[in-house]
């Protein structure tokens, strides 16, 4: 029963030791630029007794371009 007690407390400190070099994540440097294409929808703006301008349901649409193939396209972008 000791033995098998063991190994398994072994195995679990095997797995804690070996979880953080799983979970090592790439870091892809990149420049890129986002152009404003459209406003689709202006939604609802207003601004505040204490001049805050408020945006509620704006929907803007913009092309991106970089250096990366992770990071082209085209970009909706929704301010509530």
């Amino acid at each position: 029963m000791r033995k098998t007690t063991g190994i398994v407390v072994a195995l679990f400190v095997l797995l804690a030791l070996a979880m953080p070099a799983a979970a090592k994540t790439d870091r892809i440097p990149f420049s890129g630029v986002d152009t404003f294409i459209a406003q689709t929808d202006p939604g609802r703006q207003w601004v505040s007794d204490d001049g805050i301008l408020h945006v509620r349901g704006s929907v803007s649409t913009y092309t991106s371009t970089s250096d990366s193939v992770y990071y082209a396209g085209e970009a909706v972008i929704v301010v509530n």
